[in-house]
């Protein structure tokens, strides 16, 4: 009878710790789910305000470089059609970059995620 009076008391000891483990993982869970939003949703935010700025720099230096070339080219309206040809050459860059601009997000997204 003693065997069975100490089974049944590991048992509950083996209850008590299985519980005790499975809330300590469920905190650790949410602890790492926490930190990688707040990781994922600063460097969104570092990225909006990066891009952003980044917009408003290259609109004002296209103007003045649209109206510098039409100084050159004594024609205002030449001026910006070089740099909307410009403008047309990095887009076509882009799209005929796009499969590799797209691994690159996932990537990175991954390594946030899974890491």
């Amino acid at each position: 009878m003693k065997v069975v009076s100490r089974i049944s008391q590991v048992l509950k000891e083996s209850a008590t710790l299985g519980e005790q483990y499975s809330k300590k993982e469920l905190e650790h869970f949410q602890i790492k789910v926490f930190y990688k939003l707040a990781l994922h949703t600063s460097g969104t935010a570092k990225k909006v305000i990066i891009g952003t700025l980044l917009i408003l720099a290259s609109t004002f230096c296209a103007i003045a470089l649209a109206l510098y070339l039409g100084e050159l080219f004594s024609s205002d309206a030449l001026g910006f059609l070089a740099v909307g040809g410009l403008y047309i050459i990095f887009l076509l860059t882009a799209y005929l970059g796009r499969r590799r601009i797209e691994k690159q997000i996932i990537n990175e997204l991954a390594q946030t995620f899974l890491n």
